[in-house]
């Protein structure tokens, strides 16, 4: 960081009457009607995940009108995952957030985007590593969240390298945008041929699944062979995601090594955010999945190895997964619940017709996917050096130029 640059805690740049806090800490049961809820394991990939909140009672959100989201403010893991963040877009204005999530309401909303970036520059990491709790589990307090410290350029500094990044970040949300597009797509070919000639047959017969081990904290490592867990699970299972941990490659093979992920498995979670779905990338082939992780195969030649996702993602699946989530804070659900579910899929001539179809949507997903990874290897090697001065923003720009 150049000498000319101020750095200032983060608790100067925040909104005075709000202040930093946390939310809910005792959300009770699930409310099918009630308000919204951000958990940890919701925040990744710096967003929200919007699909499947855990909604709590009226009244218990009320006790919490601090950390009721307005919409702009950053949001901040505190507690496992800690260091994931988030910028509130408006239309979770309303919504409220767990306690392992802080609320950061800044004075200037429109500074959000380089106080999140500033956040994920390595002092900054090195200062929320240097304060954890890990007693338990790794914990950041509030009181540390305000000492974060901010690197604070003049303006046209500030506006330059975000534009930099955001650029990268815009690129790769839209390639995120695209491939969801495109699933939906494929999984309305699917539903429309599953809904005329089609087997029903029990999950089981067609699809064979394991749930990724227990594994204790002190076979994690920092480096190895990846361990995927649920705060790490998107749209593509990948070893550069949040929450992903390490184990030793020498153990892999005496104790896990049948766990190991192929390519086109498709991951299934069955915790928090019920029902997630990811595929496995070139780059996860050889990690193992966490437990709360359930991979999933062809059992046969009954269903195509492309349409698997196409099977999870059904209404009639999706349905059957948010029916039998047990729980009443965290619902989950488990392998002995899929050995009772039944789904329907298109006879084999549909599937022959389909399946050309699924694929090249799905080779577009990789591509878009493949993109993405270089896209976030190239941003997150840029912000360290334009948030420390050693990388000047004109030629920033060339890089970038050349890469979107």
């Amino acid at each position: 960081m150049t000498s000319s640059w101020t750095v200032v805690p983060l608790g100067e740049l925040v909104e005075a009457a709000r202040g930093i806090s946390y939310g809910v800490v005792q959300p009770g049961q699930h409310a099918a009607n009630g308000v919204p809820l951000v958990r940890v394991t919701d925040i990744r990939e710096g967003r929200i995940a919007t699909a499947d909140p855990l909604r709590i009672a009226p009244d218990i959100e009320a006790k919490y009108q601090r950390s009721r989201l307005r919409g702009g403010e950053i949001l901040l893991t505190l507690v496992g995952t800690v260091g994931q963040t988030a910028i509130v877009p408006p239309d979770l204005a309303g919504w409220n957030t767990a306690r392992a999530v802080a609320v950061v309401p800044l004075r200037d909303p429109a500074e959000a985007r380089w106080v999140r970036f500033a956040l994920s520059a390595p002092q900054t990491r090195e200062f929320i590593d240097g304060r954890l709790n890990t007693t338990v589990q790794a914990t950041l307090n509030l009181r540390d969240v305000a000492l974060l410290p901010i690197p604070f350029p003049d303006g046209r500094i500030r506006r330059g390298i975000v534009e930099i990044l955001g650029a990268l970040d815009d690129k790769i949300e839209l390639n995120r945008r695209t491939n969801e597009t495109l699933e939906a797509m494929a999984r309305a070919l699917f539903d429309e041929a599953s809904s005329y000639d089609a087997i029903e047959a029990p999950l089981p017969d067609l699809v064979d699944f394991q749930e990724g081990p227990g594994i204790l904290a002190r076979d994690f490592r920092s480096s190895g062979v990846p361990l995927i867990r649920l705060a790490g699970l998107s749209d593509s299972a990948t070893t550069v995601l949040a929450g992903c941990d390490f184990l030793d490659p020498a153990m892999v093979p005496q104790r896990w090594s049948h766990f190991s992920l192929r390519l086109g498995d498709v991951l299934l979670s069955t915790s928090a955010s019920l029902g997630r779905i990811a595929t496995v990338g070139p780059d996860a082939v050889g990690a193992i999945p966490y437990t709360g992780i359930i991979r999933m195969r062809p059992k046969n030649d009954q269903v195509s190895a492309s349409l698997i996702p196409c099977v999870l993602r059904s209404r009639q699946f999706q349905q059957q997964v948010e029916a039998m989530g047990v729980g009443s804070v965290i619902r989950h659900f488990g392998p002995s619940h899929l050995k009772h579910m039944t789904v329907r899929v298109p006879v084999a001539s549909a599937q022959r017709a389909l399946d050309p179809l699924v694929t090249a949507g799905s080779r577009r997903i990789e591509v878009n996917r493949a993109e993405s990874r270089s896209l976030t290897a190239l941003r997150d090697a840029l912000l360290p050096k334009l948030l420390s001065g050693e990388l000047r923003v004109p030629e920033a720009e060339r890089i970038v130029g050349k890469a979107v």
